[in-house]
Parts: C-alpha cells; structure tokens; sequence
C-alpha cells in the first residue's frame, strides 16, 4: 500500500512503514541505511457504498512533520494503489506541517479538479497519480475531537469538511468547510479504508531522533456505523518504537515511543 501526504511546498514525503508493538519493544538496531520510523495502519470495512465518510481524530501530540489521515478509494476507479491516472483514491486528515496546522484533502485520477486548492500534476515514485489537493490552515488542537468529512454535494462532486466534534461524536462545536474535488466516474465510496500516522520529517541517524506522534484514530459512515477493524504494519525493516493500541471504538496509533 502507498501512503502519501500532500503539502503546499512538499508534494513528495517518506512513506512509513509499520510494526505493531505496545509492549516488548526491542532495542534500537543497527542500520546500514538511515533508519525510518515504522508505520501504523488499521484497515476498516464498512459493508456497501456510500455518499459519506468521517474520519475522527483526538490528537495527543503536536510535534511537526506527522499527518494523521484516512485513505479511501472510489467505486468506480481501481483503487488505491493502482496505476496512475486510473486510481481514483483519496486521502484526508490533519498535519501539522512547516506552515503550521493544516487540514488535506487530496483525490487521485484523470480529469479531477478542484473548486480550490492546486492540481497534482507532478509525481513523484510511488504516487498514485495526477489529481488534486485542498490545503487549509486549520488550528487544531491536542485533547481535542475532530470529524474530517468527504460527502457527496452533485454528480462525481465531493465536498469537504473539517469539524471539532464532542467526545459522543454527536454534536458538532464549530464546522469549516473547506470546498469540494469533482472527480469524474467516482460514483461512490467503497468499502474499505485505512487509517494511518505519517512520519515525513527530515531524515533521522538514530531511532532515538524519531519525534512522539500520537492520536486517536477511528472510521465512521453518514450512519456512523463502523465494523471491525484490522490493525497492522508494514514488513519493511525501521525503528522498533511505533504502537497501535485499542481502546474501546478507537485505535491508539503512537511514534517515536521512548524506549
């Protein structure tokens, strides 16, 4: 799977791989290439199509350089993943990046535009594609709640919302909406989806330099419903200090752990 977060001044970003581990973690290893934090993912299904998605986040940290987000594909693409131009994939979250906190939204495919934000015309190894990407200032805070929404506003048009939300996830305190990616033959979203924490920071000698991340993370639909989740990481070798913890409906997702 490709993981990638979109910034106004950095287009390409290390992928993070993933290995699970909230207790026992071993040593720091040796590397003979500079280290990299591993990466957490917890896969979601949520039987059906739908016109909505809602990606809850509680961040517990605000060290620079980390996004926190929820990859999803379109019913009428192939998918994250696929060849360039045909993926028809989806990434939205929160970072906290160079220019301060932001909130992303970026849509992978042929023909996609936006009523704001840039085009995705240059890409790097790796990306899913040419597309389009809306970056907002958004001054999200630690030990707070917050909904991150695509829904469905007209035919292969996707509109996009960030909100702080109360801990019972059914009240909105304050909402933006941030503007919309038409991206032709979407139809809807699939479903399955992936939650995950990105280190693109600069590069590290020892795991030790890795910077704590750590947030809440969970997937609903328009119906807040939510199945069982699957957490797990990447097979790639990196730095032993990364977990995914359950709590209750959330998952735990923690870098740079001190060891």
């Amino acid at each position: 799977m490709r993981i990638r977060s979109f910034i106004s001044a950095r287009l390409s970003s290390t992928l993070v791989s993933i290995a699970i581990a909230t207790v026992g973690m071993v040593a720091t290893p040796a590397f003979a290439v500079p280290p990299s934090p591993e990466g957490t993912y917890v896969d979601w299904n949520i039987p059906g199509t739908h016109e909505s998605q809602d990606f809850y986040v509680y961040p517990t940290s605000q060290n620079q350089y980390y996004f926190w987000a929820d990859q999803f594909s379109f019913t009428g693409g192939q998918g994250c993943g696929a060849p360039a131009g045909v993926s028809l994939c989806a990434y939205m979250g929160l970072q906290n990046n160079a220019s301060g906190h932001v909130a992303i939204f970026s849509v992978f495919g042929n023909g996609v535009t936006g009523s704001t934000g840039q085009a995705l015309t240059v890409c790097s190894s790796g990306c899913e594609g040419p597309g389009w990407s809306i970056l907002v200032p958004y001054a999200w805070q630690v030990g707070h709640y917050y909904r991150v929404r695509a829904w469905i506003v007209g035919t292969d048009t996707w509109g996009f919302w960030v909100a702080e939300v109360n801990a019972a996830l059914n009240t909105v305190i304050s909402e933006s909406y941030l503007g919309s990616i038409t991206a032709p033959g979407s139809h809807w979203i699939g479903a399955s989806s992936t939650t995950f924490t990105e280190d693109f920071g600069p590069s590290i000698t020892a795991c030790s330099q890795i910077p704590y991340a750590g947030s809440f993370q969970q997937v609903r639909d328009e119906s807040l419903r939510a199945t069982t989740p699957s957490p797990h990481f990447s097979t790639n070798a990196g730095c032993n200090n990364s977990s995914i913890t359950k709590s209750g409906s959330w998952y735990e997702q923690q870098m740079g752990v001190p060891q």
